[in-house]
């Protein structure tokens, strides 16, 4: 059974979307972290990985924008049912960059 560290769960409450640097990647899943990371291309594979096929909540966050990629509920469209959403838009520059040279998209 996974163990869960409150001090990185509490981490990107302080962190996402605050502008700061370096971009810090953050993965989580059913509202805790499972992943901290310079590596864009390393958290997007991870949140891919636990997002498909998945019936959990997560999340792939960054300090420069916020929320890059989710799997949430969405309870104006269908109460209950989970929708997968990635926000290529909101990626920041370097980081499409890095992610198309990786061939994810």
């Amino acid at each position: 059974m996974a163990h869960h560290v409150e001090e990185l769960d509490a981490l990107p409450v302080n962190m996402v979307g605050d502008s700061g640097t370096p971009n810090v990647f953050f993965v989580s899943a059913d509202g805790h972290v499972m992943m901290i990371t310079l590596d864009v291309v390393a958290a997007y594979r991870y949140w891919e990985a636990l997002s498909i096929g998945n019936r959990r909540p997560t999340a792939l966050e960054d300090r420069q924008t916020g929320v890059l990629a989710s799997v949430d509920i969405d309870e104006e469209r269908e109460p209950g049912r989970l929708y997968r959403y990635v926000s290529y838009d909101m990626f920041p520059a370097s980081a499409k960059k890095a992610l198309k040279k990786a061939g994810v998209f």
